[in-house]
């Protein structure tokens, strides 16, 4: 698969994921796949095997009341398995609100995903556009393996 059809893949899998489409999901995600998600949380940490991530998003859902949404803003592909993803998590839990914008390297392989990590970052009021950048994790970076 080329760049184009690895975006398209990725786009749909977000739609998926967005609207609970499992059987989507299921296609695309390989059944070995692995999500890593950056920081210290309840959820951080490697879910390793299609069934340890769904269980991962359900978490997402559940801690949320449903309203967790992971909104598409760009897709890049670089024609070699490899799709960067920036989106914006919103979600609600009791009187806190989710608002922060995450960047995700995807690894296809073959047309399904094979595995994808999380770097997060979260804006805060101060600047001239109201919004300044700092790491979501202080001194911590993603665990995702780089090529």
């Amino acid at each position: 698969m080329g760049a184009a059809e690895d975006v398209a893949l990725v786009r749909r899998g977000y739609e998926a994921f967005n609207t609970g489409d499992v059987d989507t999901l299921t296609e695309l995600f390989e059944e070995s796949a692995s999500w890593h998600t950056p920081g210290r949380g309840s959820l951080a940490g490697d879910h390793k095997g299609r069934d340890a991530m769904f269980a991962y998003f359900g978490q997402l859902g559940g801690q949320t009341g449903g309203t967790f949404r992971a909104d598409l803003q760009h897709l890049a592909g670089d024609g070699d398995c490899c799709v960067i993803a920036i989106h914006h998590n919103s979600g609600e839990r009791g009187s806190k609100h989710l608002d922060v914008d995450c960047c995700i390297v995807i690894e296809l392989k073959d047309g399904r995903i094979t595995e994808a990590g999380s770097i997060l970052a979260t804006f805060t009021p101060g600047t001239s556009s109201g919004r300044s950048r700092r790491p979501a994790s202080p001194g911590r970076s993603s665990r995702f393996r780089t090529r």
